[in-house]
């Protein structure tokens, strides 16, 4: 079912199941947390952090790129030091130890997490 909610609506994938909407929320839910509990870089990589305007009035999403694969990690609501932290809590230590650099902005918030949490990457030093 989360498959095919990748492309039609909820209802209507559920429709194709005989079940409600509800029920293929639940199994794109499972399948999401299948996929981030068994996310590695496993490969020194260099992350990019931006935030994107989602609509007018400044809600914001912070991303976080794999810039040596060039693939998306994460994305969350706000771009506050706790959207960053919040990815940074997610990943175990082999991974933020893979972190070789970070590419971002100099957003302070961005910063407070970081050097919070991935002191060691390339480019630390210039965070203030």
């Amino acid at each position: 079912m989360a498959t095919w909610a990748k492309v039609l609506p909820m209802d209507v994938a559920g429709k194709l199941f005989g079940v409600c909407w509800n029920a293929v929320y639940s199994s794109v839910q499972q399948a999401v947390q299948y996929g981030l509990s068994r996310r590695r870089i496993g490969h020194d990589a260099i992350l990019g952090i931006d935030e994107i305007s989602r609509k007018k009035g400044h809600v914001y999403h912070t991303n976080i790129y794999d810039l040596t694969k060039k693939k998306l990690l994460a994305s969350f609501e706000g771009r506050d030091v706790e959207s960053l932290i919040h990815f940074f809590k997610e990943w175990d230590e082999s991974n933020l130890k893979n972190i070789i650099g970070i590419c971002c902005d100099m957003w302070d918030p961005y910063l407070k997490a970081i050097k919070m949490y991935v002191s060691h990457a390339k480019g630390h030093d210039t965070f203030g």
